[in-house]
């Protein structure tokens, strides 16, 4: 009897030690799936949060106002917070960028004083930072890495007449055998913010304001994309080219963070093929 007492016994606690592995292995799983859970709500309404900070800030940007801003989701108590910076201008000289190749950039020339010379700038887009011009190397040995520039001043006159004031197609020494009768661009040694050295690149004969309402300049590469920089003389800024919003949402131990760009309002691309056709018939779409 005892021995049978015994075997019971061992039997009973095996049973009772694997139905409460069972169990704690289960308890475990529930709560890390309601943790997961938990964390995955909280992240969504972070994301929320963030989505709101940045439609304030966008709302703001209509009335003119760039300060910063925070506040509260009352429905899930998320937090937000935002900045808005400038897009290239503003508190520069230089606005740089890359043009990708046959679409046009527009920038803002406005509050700038006439008389003002506007230099353009332009290298290969080969990598994710500017790239020297090789001037010793012929284009044809490197069609994938020259581009062409085109650009047209536009503006509105003080006698509100909408005009062009200049527009004109630069393509690099090394690509005259393109035969495309462009000016010839200058091959000069620029040193970039940014990069800290000299390096060459290519560049137009300056544009110089004139006494305009309102002005814009249309920025196009031709055969290849390109990084392009924009710049004034020292002590003149550019204005703003657009602003970046940079927006953060809390919920939790969740936090988001967004960006979102506004530029300042661009004409379409198209809009250069309809003022520049030589044909007599209005665009049909």
């Amino acid at each position: 009897m005892k021995d049978e007492t015994g075997q019971t016994l061992a039997v009973i606690t095996l049973i009772v030690l694997t139905v409460l592995t069972v169990a704690m292995a289960v308890s475990t799983r529930t709560i890390s799936g309601l943790r997961q859970n938990t964390k995955q709500e909280e992240s969504l309404r972070a994301y929320s949060a963030a989505e709101a900070g940045a439609e304030e800030a966008l709302r703001k940007l209509q009335t003119g106002v760039t300060d910063p801003g925070s506040g509260v989701l009352s429905e899930t108590d998320s937090q937000y917070s935002y900045t808005i910076e400038s897009m290239g201008g503003g508190t520069s000289r230089q606005y740089m960028f890359r043009a990708e190749k046959d679409q046009a950039y527009q920038i803002n020339l406005n509050g700038i004083g006439s008389g003002t010379s506007i230099n353009i700038y332009w290298w290969r887009a080969t990598s994710s930072v500017p790239e020297e011009i090789d001037s010793g190397v012929d284009c044809l040995a490197l069609t994938s890495s020259y581009a062409a520039l085109e650009y047209t001043y536009l503006a509105e006159s003080p006698a509100n007449n909408y005009l062009i004031r200049e527009k004109n197609v630069y393509d690099s020494p090394q690509c005259l055998s393109r035969g495309n009768n462009f000016s010839t661009a200058n091959v000069v040694n620029y040193n970039m913010n940014g990069i800290g050295t000299d390096i060459f690149t290519y560049s137009i004969n300056p544009i110089i304001l004139q006494n305009d309402v309102s002005r814009i300049l249309r920025i196009t590469t031709r055969y290849n994309a390109a990084w392009v920089l924009v710049e004034t003389p020292v002590g003149t800024d550019l204005p703003s080219q657009g602003y970046i919003i940079k927006a953060k949402g809390i919920s939790g131990e969740s936090e988001r963070n967004i960006e979102v760009s506004r530029s300042v309002a661009s004409l379409p691309s198209i809009f250069d093929f309809a003022i520049f056709s030589g044909s007599g018939q209005p665009l049909q779409k």
